[in-house]
């Protein structure tokens, strides 16, 4: 069982993603960057300053989400019709019996299309009550998150979490959104065409932040 008490105990792990083919195009002189100026991270738009956890929460950090869906990630679509979950495999006695592991298969629909999320999630079977999980984008080979365990790298280090009385969890990026400048809009942009053409619409690490919450919600129902 996860411990996912309004979601604040789940900690979400995503991976750091290197897009080595493409940084030929970034910069990274600073003197050839521009003049800007920060905004004050506890002011808002209209120059109220923050002064309470309140008035954070309420006012000046959805401000500051939009930017980022303006300016950086584009916009994160929140509505969607229906989530459901299929377990395609369970084995209560992984990992020389640590851990109860689940293959489960999340289907998302929206506007009658669906995207579905491929889910590998291991939890302790000692565990006395819930347990915090970690969760990964997977955005290297599915070796690495192989159920079977067959490969084992740092890079999902499942049984030193396990150990440490943790559940893990991951998925494969490209079940959201191949990582392709070409193909992106392979996933779940197909469930909102209209992201797709919008100058500020959701791109590549938009959909695999998408899934990301889409498994959280579903740590919640199962």
């Amino acid at each position: 069982m996860l411990k996912t008490n309004c979601m604040k105990p789940i900690i979400l792990l995503l991976a750091t993603f290197l897009f080595i083919p493409f940084l030929h195009a970034q910069n990274y002189d600073e003197s050839k960057v521009g003049k800007y100026t920060l905004p004050d991270v506890l002011t808002t738009a209209s120059g109220k300053k923050i002064t309470t956890k309140r008035e954070w929460e309420q006012a000046r950090r959805p401000e500051i989400l939009r930017l980022f869906e303006e300016h950086v990630y584009g916009q994160f679509p929140k509505k969607y019709d229906r989530l459901e979950y299929t377990i395609k495999n369970e084995n209560k006695q992984a990992m020389n019996g640590k851990d109860h592991l689940k293959e489960v298969e999340l289907t998302v629909y929206n506007n009658s299309k669906p995207v579905r999320i491929n889910v590998v999630l291991f939890v302790p079977t000692n565990a006395k009550g819930p347990v915090p999980a970690f969760l990964l984008v997977n955005n290297r080979s599915r070796r690495n998150t192989a159920p079977t365990r067959d490969t084992l790298r740092e890079f999902w280090p499942a049984e030193l979490v396990i150990d440490a009385g943790y559940a893990v969890a991951a998925f494969y990026n490209s079940d959201l959104a191949p990582d392709n400048k070409n193909t992106y809009q392979n996933g779940v942009l197909q469930l909102y065409p209209e992201q797709i053409g919008a100058e500020n619409g959701m791109k590549a690490i938009g959909a695999w932040a998408w899934g990301a919450s889409r498994v959280m919600e579903y740590f919640e129902k199962d």
